[in-house]
């Protein structure tokens, strides 16, 4: 990302966009002086701390038994930040192109949701990656039970925004944005629900 934004950095005009509107169009800019290396430096932070978070999670050991899966994950994270700066910064070079980039990154996403419902399942008991809320945190069999539900979930809102993506047939946002409320929203109410069982188990 830093070697594609220092060889592309003469070519790139003084605005770049920033973000797409519902319709597609870029909507807002910013600088390029500091807005192409955005990305790039959150990419990198983001690739330094996640690895950390295991040293200092109280259920540390606990990572030893998913180390493909948050792996998987680690790098999952880093290659859907590279393709969303890949596709800002072709939309930044060639502008008269750029008009569907707003689906592009809604499939990106669409995929992103498929990945991480394959890994949530695998996901063990910790304090940094998965449903973290007090009844998943509270219970190990909760957890569990919250991690295969949710897996299931964004699977299927990811193949349902694909779909509506690909399509052409249905304005991805009609399921892009109640997927996104759907799957934060479910696994909370799912993990209170089914504690008080788990509990008396």
């Amino acid at each position: 990302m830093f070697a594609a934004t220092f060889y592309a950095y003469p070519w790139l005009p003084e605005q770049i966009p920033s973000h797409w509107g519902a319709s597609g169009e870029v909507d807002d800019y910013m600088p390029k002086s500091y807005g192409i290396w955005l990305l790039p430096i959150i990419t990198v932070v983001m690739a330094l701390i996640i690895p950390l978070v295991r040293y200092i999670d109280p259920k540390k050991q606990n990572y030893k038994k998913f180390e493909v899966p948050f792996a998987v994950f680690q790098l999952t994270m880093v290659a859907y930040f590279a393709y969303i700066f890949a596709i800002q910064l072709y939309a930044s070079l060639y502008p008269e192109s750029s008009g569907n980039a707003a689906q592009l990154i809604i499939s990106g996403a669409a995929v992103l949701f498929i990945v991480i419902g394959l890994l949530m399942p695998k996901i063990r008991w910790n304090f940094f990656v998965g449903v973290r809320t007090p009844w998943t945190l509270a219970s190990e069999r909760v957890w569990n039970r919250t991690h295969d539900m949710t897996g299931k979930l964004w699977i299927v809102a990811g193949v349902l925004t694909l779909i509506a993506t690909l399509s052409g047939t249905l304005d991805p946002l009609y399921i892009f944005v109640p997927a996104i409320i759907v799957i934060a929203v479910i696994p909370i109410v799912y993990s209170y629900l089914i504690f008080p069982k788990a509990k008396k188990s």
